[in-house]
């Protein structure tokens, strides 16, 4: 019988009460009498996070310490949940929170994040002098909260690393454990020594289950990201993520022991990047992933939450009037800015108004210092402009090309603003000519030619792709309809159609990166499936899908056509990996184990038992 009750201790965590109200009740039967508490036949007793909470608060017994209304005190106090839902959507918390009580049947551990981590839930985490000083105090030690935070090695308290027990067991994995009873059967952390690296991500943890976070959420920690991110330079103006180049800051940044300590390995290339699952925003992402990108952004967990610079797709104030009458041209005057988006590119725009009058909009871009002069749209260009240009039109037989270029810009916007100044007499007779005609092809090719030659004079040094870059609209222009000029003068090479590859050779070239890149990928953990994609990434070409152009290359298509991997192949890899790591934590390998690793049927099982029989000796 369940009559007995105990409060429990500081720190302690809703698993090791449970464990202790067993023993004290002295049951014999440990799956009964928590069967009784939880009004289930059957429970699978998880370290990280309750079930059936309503039946046992419902308890006789327990409702003498903790009454239905407070069960949240002892969420908040005894369990994970509260460091769990720091990074969850609402909607998914109060999912969380009917599963939890009993009142939804789900997979919690793909909920939070931690579905492919195994150890979470087969290893109590424990300080042999937490224990030593528990036994003190109280008696008894008892399984501290702190120390089973998914990720964390590092006891705070004595800056010490955690020593480990296994539970995955027959005889233990339906049962609750108490620590006293296990510690004969710890594990210390094999030849590692704590580091800095470690401290820092325990003292993120310890941050966020001591303080009170109801209000906050993934949304918010999102929206930071967001922000770091374009102010660090690692999103574009689209938001484009450059995911190479945070991918190798990231690397920098961590050791690859710390990393590979947390099973938290980088690679660009790998479709399970935790960085693209982070940016993508698209899944549950293991928390202490989030942490170590918190701290790589921020510096930590605390000054996340102290974060408030906000992304302004155009800098602080001022900016720059573009109005080239003034005296103030180019100078930083301008202190009202209105910011919006772009309704078809979803990039921002910005709307910028000067006291002289000139108001004109421009698109956000990559790199605001580089392009701050530039112009998108004139709004409006105010009274010191206009008078400007009716006194350049009041001259005698007036230049439109030469007024364009003395009000810095195009003969349209001269020709515009002239309409409705009431000059439309002043120009008429030059646009009926050829010569000023604005649709004129001959107009424009002159126009694009005189462009393409002032920026070669200008910058004589310039390649071919940096005048594209910089003049695409006349070099794409004079290239569609001016092709001769453009040959003679940009010395362009026309196409031959027999060029002479070397076939041979690009097949030894090739074929050796692939070899390379297959042994690479062979070794990544966790496994990924060989496919032409995920080779073509890692050697960064991508013409390995076009057959008519491997078909040139024997020995190339020879090496891709014995190790690209079909999906039931690269399954059978997968759970060879799976067997061999169970095997090496002395897990059994059987079916009902391989399966809470990954999706497998009887049939694959029976396949890769011959495996496993054939390594039990080596291993």
């Amino acid at each position: 019988m369940f009559n007995i009750v105990l409060e429990p201790y500081p720190d302690e965590i809703f698993y090791s009460w449970i464990a202790r109200l067993c023993k004290i009740n002295l049951s014999s039967n440990n799956l009964n009498l928590s069967s009784e508490m939880f009004g289930k036949s059957y429970i699978n007793p998880s370290i990280l996070y309750p079930t059936n909470l309503n039946s046992f608060i419902s308890h006789p017994a327990i409702q003498s310490i903790y009454k239905k209304e407070t069960v949240g005190v002892l969420i908040k106090e005894h369990t994970l949940v509260p460091f769990f839902t720091f990074f969850m959507r609402n909607e998914d918390i109060n999912t969380l929170y009917k599963a939890i009580r009993g009142e939804l049947r789900i997979k919690i551990d793909n909920l939070l994040g931690i579905s492919k981590d195994a150890s979470n839930t087969r290893e109590i985490r424990f300080c042999d002098e937490c224990v030593e000083e528990d036994k003190l105090k109280y008696g008894e030690s008892y399984i501290h909260r702190f120390h089973q935070i998914p990720g964390n090695h590092v006891c705070l308290r004595h800056m010490k690393m955690l020593n480990r027990v296994s539970i995955l067991s027959k005889s233990n994995k339906n049962k609750f454990l108490c620590l006293d009873d296990i510690l004969d059967e710890a594990e210390g952390e094999d030849n590692i020594s704590l580091t800095q690296e470690m401290i820092n991500l325990a003292i993120d943890m310890k941050y966020i289950v001591s303080e009170d976070f109801v209000s906050f959420n993934l949304i918010k920690i999102i929206e930071k990201y967001d922000n770091a991110l374009k102010l660090k330079g690692y999103k574009s103006a689209k938001g484009l993520v450059f995911g190479n180049k945070l991918t190798e800051d990231l690397k920098r940044y961590y050791s690859i022991d710390f990393l590979s300590k947390l099973d938290c390995n980088l690679n660009y290339y790998n479709r399970c990047n935790w960085i693209n699952d982070i940016t993508r925003n698209k899944k549950a992402v293991h928390p202490a992933k989030h942490l170590l990108f918190i701290r790589f952004l921020f510096g930590s967990v605390e000054r996340l939450m102290h974060f408030e610079n906000k992304y302004e797709p155009f800098g602080n104030g001022p900016w720059p009037c573009m109005n080239p009458i003034a005296s103030h041209y180019k100078e930083n005057v301008i202190s009202e800015c209105i910011v919006y988006k772009n309704r078809h590119t979803g990039k921002a725009n910005g709307k910028f108004i000067c006291k002289c009058g000139f108001i004109y909009t421009r698109k956000e871009t990559d790199d605001y210092e580089r392009d701050k002069y530039e112009i998108s749209q004139y709004v409006e260009v105010g009274e010191q402009w206009n008078n400007k240009l009716k006194e350049l039109l009041m001259q005698e037989k007036p230049s439109i090309l030469k007024i364009a270029r003395i009000m810095k810009c195009n003969e349209s916007t001269i020709v515009r603003h002239a309409v409705k100044l009431g000059f439309k007499h002043k120009i008429n007779r030059k646009l009926e000519s050829n010569e000023y005609n604005l649709k004129s092809q001959t107009f424009l090719i002159e126009k694009y030619r005189n462009r393409i030659k002032e920026y070669i004079n200008e910058n004589p040094d310039k390649s071919r792709n940096e005048i594209l870059k910089n003049e695409s609209t006349a070099y794409k222009y004079l290239l569609k309809y001016d092709k001769e000029w453009m040959y003679n003068n940009l010395n362009i090479t026309v196409k031959s159609s027999s060029c002479g590859f070397n076939y041979d050779k690009r097949d030894k070239e090739i074929s050796k990166k692939i070899k390379v890149a297959i042994d690479y990928l062979l070794h990544l953990i966790p496994p990924i499936q060989i496919t032409l994609a995920s080779i073509s990434r890692q050697i960064d070409y991508h013409m390995l899908g076009n057959k008519a152009f491997i078909n040139k290359l024997p020995l190339t298509k020879r090496i891709l056509e014995e190790n690209v991997e079909s999906k039931e192949e690269f399954r059978l890899r997968k759970n060879k990996y799976i067997a061999v790591k169970l095997l090496k934590s002395g897990v059994n390998p059987n079916f009902t184990n391989i399966a809470r690793h990954t999706s497998i049927n009887k049939e694959e099982y029976t396949q890769l038992k011959l495996y496993i029989d054939s390594i039990d000796i080596e291993i």
